[in-house]
């Protein structure tokens, strides 16, 4: 970087625990000032304070941080536009935050907000991009740094880089591997912007397209009952979510909804009956159970016999275990070795 980058005042509002690699970055290639973050919260029986990650390592850093709850109330708003004028911050950057950020806030810094999004914008505007591309069952993302403005990710594009999406990816793996990615293209798109070698490019609106839940349609956010499993649908969208709802809200089921004639459980796992392309060649279990407890399957994979091969699964009030074990203790016969 040059000096005259180098010298530049950044902040940085996140909330996510994956964001070190970001961090990281901008500590290192800019004077990395103030760090916005979502105020502490409890969690638990016991309701333990948690703070985010961001917090945290701006602590280990002894970097300025400011904890925000909302920034819809007038306080809160000019809190953090109090702390961006007396750091005299430069360029703000924006991954994976909690709350929309007012206009009067994007325009305090000199050279605006870049917002890092992980998609190909315009495509899977809004907060949950990472699950949608996974739901979808595509084969590539990307990271795409704009200018924020005060739509949901309409601003102009800086930088775009795709990137490629692994079979057993999940969304916990996947936010890893941008994050990662999205830290080593930064600091030289900001480099580029402030000098001016990048012309900030106007998105093609008309072709926008938006990740809004399943249950709440007007809501481009993640909700727990999106992600309960409908076993009359496609093993690969079965599969496609259990690994876009890792690790939160994680796909559920009930004990009752595996009774269904829909589906037929294996020793290797489940078998759609909708399914024409499976092998019904294995044994069968019937669950022997009278209630409605919740059953979460936190990861899966399809086998070559079009199986959904179930690998870590957990019924309400127990711990989580392999489907060998849930068998045993939920079915109508012993699973034999």
């Amino acid at each position: 970087m040059t000096n005259e980058t180098n010298s530049l005042n950044v902040a940085f509002f996140g909330t996510s625990d994956k964001s070190e690699p970001i961090l990281k970055a901008l500590y290192s290639e800019f004077n990395l000032c103030l760090c916005v973050t979502k105020s502490d919260t409890k969690v638990g029986r016991n309701r333990d304070i948690r703070q985010t990650g961001v917090k945290k390592w701006a602590l280990g850093k002894n970097v300025h941080y400011i904890e925000v709850d909302n920034l819809k109330d007038r306080k809160n708003i000019d809190t953090v536009k109090k702390s961006l004028l007396m750091n005299n911050v430069d360029i703000a950057i924006v991954a994976d935050f909690s709350y929309i950020i007012p206009l009067e806030i994007i325009q305090e810094a000199k050279y605006g907000m870049i917002n890092v999004h992980f998609s190909l914008l315009p495509k899977y505007r809004g907060a949950s991009p990472v699950q949608q591309s996974l739901l979808n069952g595509d084969e590539y993302t990307g990271v795409t740094f704009i200018l924020m403005d005060e739509g949901m990710d309409t601003g102009d594009i800086l930088t775009q880089r795709s990137f490629p999406i692994e079979k057993l990816d999940t969304t916990a793996s996947l936010y890893d591997k941008l994050f990662i990615f999205a830290a080593d293209l930064l600091p030289q798109t900001i480099q580029d912007y402030v000098k001016n070698i990048i012309s900030p490019k106007e998105q093609d609106h008309a072709s926008a397209t938006y990740c809004y839940s399943p249950t709440h349609p007007k809501s481009t956010y993640i909700y727990r009952d999106d992600a309960r499993i409908n076993w009359s649908k496609n093993v690969n969208i079965i599969n496609n979510m259990i690994r876009a709802y890792f690790p939160w809200p994680v796909c559920w089921s009930t004990l009752q909804d595996m009774r269904q004639d829909s589906i037929t459980l294996t020793s290797e796992g489940i078998i759609l009956n909708n399914d024409k392309n499976t092998t019904n060649a294995f044994d069968t279990f019937d669950l022997n159970v009278k209630n409605n407890k919740v059953i979460k399957i936190y990861e899966a994979e399809i086998n070559n016999s079009n199986v959904l091969v179930i690998k870590r699964i957990q019924v309400e009030g127990k711990n989580i275990t392999d489907w060998k074990s849930f068998l045993s203790g939920y079915s109508s016969k012993r699973i034999g070795g």
